[in-house]
């Protein structure tokens, strides 16, 4: 009820593409900076306080943050009837944009949902670091994608998001082959040191992830209503959510069958390097897949506004 409304609003404030990027930049930046905050003032208010007041506290900011776009967006409320259900989904699944885009987004959100759902095993398992530092790396990890994003803004105004995107899971499939055989590699450096290296080399590849689908699927939406489709962006962003919530649930399902089946107990971690290996796998065949996505002119992805 809350975030399809909300990415769904991104086709219309950035109307015709000015400053579509930059304002995805800005949600992803403002999600990944949400998400950090939250970790570390849960983790501090229920060691303190217990979960029941850390509750109380932190439910009155969620509450304001979810609050603060519907009060601040005036939006054009549509004035054409609405269509009847089963035509929209017609329309939406007969755009092939729309189907590259399903395909391949889904494909690599299953390989980074992986890599999310185990970043805390590669700590105590691969980097064979205590449980204790578990924090301080998904902070090194979060900051390193938030410093990153007026970078990747940058390069997709420059290269256009087609070309980014593609670097990005190409880029990613690579980092997470690597991470597959940390502490295995002939290096002279600690798996430790191996792991920061890996996490910092990620943060710009995993910035354009968070970046482009949205700004990417928004420019689906505008231009499927410009071809006579309708404003059915919600329809859109209701699909991407599901593609979304559906690959998370499997890559844990996933995770925890390889652990369960292989192991994850240091320094082997077999499974869990059958996890990254199989993620890697998946961002790769997201990339191939999204070969077929057609190029956009890169002042069309103008971060500006």
């Amino acid at each position: 009820m809350v975030l399809n409304p909300y990415t769904a609003l991104l086709p219309e404030i950035t109307s015709g593409g000015e400053g579509r990027v930059a304002t995805s930049s800005l949600m992803a930046a403002f999600n990944l900076a949400g998400i950090g905050t939250a970790f570390v003032a849960s983790s501090w208010l229920s060691t303190r306080f217990g979960f029941g007041r850390m509750g109380l506290i932190l439910a009155p900011v969620a509450l304001a943050a979810l609050l603060l776009p519907a009060f601040a967006v005036r939006e054009t409320i549509p004035t054409t009837p609405a269509q009847p259900f089963r035509q929209v989904l017609r329309s939406v699944f007969s755009d092939p944009r729309f189907r590259i885009y399903a395909l391949g987004i889904a494909t690599m959100w299953f390989g980074l949902s992986m890599v999310n759902l185990s970043l805390a095993l590669m700590v105590t398992g691969l980097m064979r670091l205590p449980a204790s530092a578990v924090g301080r790396v998904l902070a090194l990890s979060l900051g390193a994608t938030i410093l990153t994003l007026p970078a990747a803004t940058l390069a997709v105004r420059r290269f256009g998001p087609r070309r980014i995107m593609l670097t990005a899971m190409l880029a990613l499939a690579a980092e997470l082959f690597l991470a597959a055989g940390l502490g295995r590699w002939p290096m002279p450096v600690s798996p430790v040191t191996q792991g920061y290296v890996l996490l910092m080399l990620a943060g710009p590849a995993i910035a354009a992830l968070f970046i482009l689908p949205n700004a990417l699927l928004a420019e689906i939406a505008e231009d499927h209503a410009r071809a006579g489709g309708g404003r059915v962006e919600g329809m859109f962003f209701a699909f991407q959510g599901l593609i979304f919530n559906a690959t998370t649930s499997l890559a844990a399902a996933t995770l925890g069958g390889l652990l369960g089946w292989l192991g994850q107990a240091p320094p082997a971690a077999t499974g869990l390097r059958a996890a990254l290996l199989l993620a890697a796998l998946a961002t790769g065949v997201g990339a191939l897949i999204f070969l077929r996505y057609p190029a956009t002119e890169p002042s069309r992805a103008s971060p500006r506004g």
